[in-house]
């Protein structure tokens, strides 16, 4: 093997062993270095109808509309609850469309 090969291949091995150092495992004063945690849910997407997309619920087609605390107008609190069934962090700010 020419030194230049054994040389690549020594390099191409520390590279990969600094790697794995940095992804969970402990640091030179033997602490772990923190995963960061999973972004929350985002605010949902509301259709044409005031309802969550991708959550589907029974609801009425009564226009009531209400204003959720994500800045969301529903076209009734029904859908609103929906949308609280399916995951989502809201809650009902005010009656009326959001401004």
């Amino acid at each position: 093997m020419s030194p230049r090969l054994a040389l690549a291949v020594c390099l191409v091995a520390a590279l990969l062993a600094c790697g794995e150092a940095q992804q969970g495992r402990p640091d030179r004063q033997g602490t772990t270095t923190p995963t960061p945690p999973a972004p929350a849910p985002t605010a949902p997407l509301v259709d044409a109808a005031g309802a969550p997309v991708n959550c589907p619920c029974q609801s009425t087609q009564e226009y009531n509309p209400v204003c959720g605390s994500n800045g969301a107008t529903y076209n009734n609190p029904t859908k609103l609850r929906c949308a609280q069934r399916c995951g989502y962090e809201v809650t009902l700010a005010y009656y009326g469309q959001c401004s």
